[in-house]
């Protein structure tokens, strides 16, 4: 006798689910209690004045993800070029954006370790996948070093002025 799949999941998968849940919650309210977020001043707000361009931030948040998918493809042409195996940049987005998520909790390790243990199921030695995120981050700070540099040595005055 042939058995139907099971639609509503099996009790792990239902646990899986729930801790999922639980975490990001939590992961929520430790975040909102760092910020230090004041609900009575949030309610006093009117927030009929708040006229948003939606053109405006719906590019910002394009160009965001854009910059983000960049970042995952230039890391996984890092790993290949260190000599890790090739990922796709399809497999690396989903990767390295998961992984990102590692950035909100405590200590500033996390992103790159989860960076490290998710490569690792793809093939990738974890100390491969983390010189490509330890790299990549060192060439962006340099970037914008440069970027910085040229400003205030070619920019504006408004701008010269705040390197003094």
């Amino acid at each position: 006798m042939a058995r139907t799949p099971d639609r509503g999941g099996t009790l792990k998968t239902w646990l899986i689910r729930f801790g999922q849940l639980a975490l990001t919650a939590l992961v929520t309210w430790y975040v909102l209690g760092r910020v230090g977020v004041d609900w009575s001043a949030f309610q006093q707000l009117d927030l009929a004045e708040w006229q948003p361009n939606v053109f405006l931030l719906a590019a910002s948040a394009l160009l965001l993800l854009v910059a983000m998918f960049m970042n995952a493809a230039l890391w996984a042409r890092v790993v290949r070029d260190l000599g890790g195996a090739h990922i796709p940049v399809t497999q690396a987005i989903p990767l390295f954006m998961i992984a990102n998520l590692g950035r909100y909790l405590p200590g500033k390790v996390w992103q790159i370790a989860g960076l490290a243990a998710l490569a690792s199921a793809r093939g990738v030695r974890p100390v491969t996948a983390t010189g490509a995120a330890v790299l990549g981050q060192g060439l962006s700070i340099l970037a914008a070093t440069a970027i910085g540099l040229g400003a205030l040595l070619t920019g504006p005055e408004s701008v010269r002025t705040w390197g003094l």
